[in-house]
């Protein structure tokens, strides 16, 4: 069996990153690997024996995270390292003991060029999950020979409702939203001014929800009362299912995504995607179910008139467009998620180190002591990497 620990901020909180990692500690078994997850901001769930959390928060600093993260991992040996978006490489691998360090990137935020800069000779290989992150690895970190940088299809299950929907013409059109339900990056705020849209167009349509977040309140104080929203709040298993069945339709209003599970789990039951053009995995999936289903972010008429096209097209073509966005997803269902995954870290297992193995002491930042809140601002503007971030020197 290959030791793995998966490193992420949260573990507990909704997302597709937290249902990978889940999906990893239930079935890597099966495939030769002993996995456990370590999540930085999350406190130690008393259920989970293979989840560990550092407890980390806002008011953290480098200096304080390096002290918990050292505490906890001073006994582990021979661990392969996966860090996932990377959060934290260039502060800890000097302190993760790790065999082999490798990430999986599952975004693509305006940052990102900049992170994978600072973690040029820390790692040994990175997993993407769609071709746009891939280019983007490859540019910024070109040590990294190409056979060290791959495109891995998130998994999903298969949709096990069969979805019946009545003819859209005869009743409202139901448009989905599944998700955190926060204004950063998913950027909920911009539904207000999409629904006033879809209004003045007379369109006849229900807004569903799946999932919750901080800013829920602040979304259904917008339509208090409105018998056209709809809020399911968290679901799992069959619920979940049954109500995804449902939608003819899902939007997105993300400033930047990666390849979106919420997106391959509702094609996959025939549920056509209305999708900003945002550079990310999930424009080539809507495209190729039809190009019009991309729409620029702001253009919230362009968004009603996706809707109005889709329901004057007609039944038959509306089915076409289902079997088409069934089709697209068809390579996640299955196990080739494990198969590339696995595949991949025994190659990486068998191919010489790259990742630095010996580190002189970590030099004076004054970054160091500054919360983690303070930084991240700091960071956005291109200072946070120049410093705290810099990569650490090699004996």
């Amino acid at each position: 069996m290959i030791s793995v620990t998966h490193f992420f901020t949260h573990f507990q909180s909704l997302g597709g990153v937290q249902s990978l990692l889940r999906r990893h500690l239930e079935m890597d078994s099966r495939w030769g690997l002993e996995t456990d997850v370590t999540a930085f901001f999350d406190t130690d769930p008393r259920s989970e024996p293979r989840v560990s959390g550092l407890g980390f928060g806002w008011h953290s600093t480098v200096r304080s995270s390096r002290r918990s993260f050292s505490t906890r991992l001073a006994k582990d040996r021979n661990r392969f390292a996966v860090y996932h978006n990377l959060w934290g490489v260039p502060f800890l691998a000097d302190l993760d003991r790790a065999e082999r360090r490798i990430g999986l990137l599952h975004v693509y935020p305006r940052v990102l060029g900049n992170c994978l800069s600072a973690n040029r000779g820390l790692l040994d290989g990175v997993l993407c999950v769609s071709e746009p992150l891939k280019t983007l690895v490859q540019q910024h970190l070109p040590e990294l020979d190409p056979s060290r940088v791959a495109v891995v299809p998130l998994p999903i299950s298969p949709c096990p409702v069969v979805p019946r929907r009545p003819p859209v013409g005869n009743r409202p059109i139901v448009i989905g939203f599944n998700g955190r339900l926060v204004k950063e990056q998913k950027r909920i705020d911009r539904l207000p001014g999409i629904v006033r849209a879809l209004n003045q167009a007379g369109l006849n349509y229900r807004l569903e929800f799946l999932g919750n977040g901080p800013d829920q309140t602040w979304l259904e104080r917008q339509w208090r009362g409105n018998p056209r929203v709809i809020f399911h709040g968290r679901r799992t298993g069959e619920d979940y299912w049954k109500i995804l069945a449902g939608w003819d339709l899902i939007l997105f209003t993300s400033d930047f995504e990666g390849l979106p599970l919420s997106l391959l789990e509702a094609m996959s039951a025939g549920v056509l995607p209305i999708y900003p053009r945002i550079h990310s995995g999930g424009d080539g999936y809507a495209r190729n179910v039809h190009a019009d289903f991309l729409y620029d972010l702001g253009d919230e008429q362009r968004v009603a008139r996706i809707v109005s096209e889709i329901v004057s097209a007609g039944e038959p073509q509306i089915e076409s467009w289902r079997a088409c966005s069934r089709r697209e997803v068809e390579p996640h269902v299955g196990d080739t998620y494990h198969e590339v995954f696995c595949g991949f870290v025994r190659k990486i297992l068998e191919a010489p180190r790259l990742s630095r193995e010996k580190f002189k002491s970590r030099p004076f930042y004054l970054t160091d002591f500054c919360p983690f809140a303070v930084l991240s601002r700091i960071y956005l503007r291109g200072f946070y990497r120049a410093t705290c971030y810099s990569n650490l020197q090699s004996k």
